[in-house]
């Protein structure tokens, strides 16, 4: 249909999520490392009434802005696709093994 705008897959919308709260919960100064000569980024901001926004883009500018609301609700507020994405399934590994490496820690805490 013309003029109908495009919308983001579920997949690019999970990982974005993934990356971006995984990011929020490292230290600032280790932020970096997840996106880091990749080109992109993800981020999250907490909005009021309980929604989460999520941007992605490239290095400077964002291509992807959603808000997810409290039920799961997605509310998509654009979405402009290139080649940025394809560094989001790299970002994205980054973050799960990051997310290993934190639950294999609390597995296995130290002992003091």
């Amino acid at each position: 249909m013309p003029g109908r705008k495009p919308l983001p897959s579920e997949d690019l919308v999970d990982k974005v999520i993934t990356i971006a709260e995984v990011r929020a919960r490292m230290p600032l100064a280790t932020q970096g490392l997840l996106a880091e000569g990749l080109g992109v980024y993800c981020v999250v901001r907490r909005v009021p009434f309980g929604g989460s926004l999520y941007q992605a883009g490239g290095t400077y500018r964002p291509r992807l802005s959603f808000t997810v609301w409290g039920a799961g609700d997605i509310r998509v507020a654009w979405y402009h696709p290139g080649d940025w994405e394809d560094k989001i399934s790299e970002a994205y590994e980054r973050a799960k093994d990051i997310l290993a490496q934190a639950d294999r820690r609390s597995a296995h805490p130290r002992a003091e």
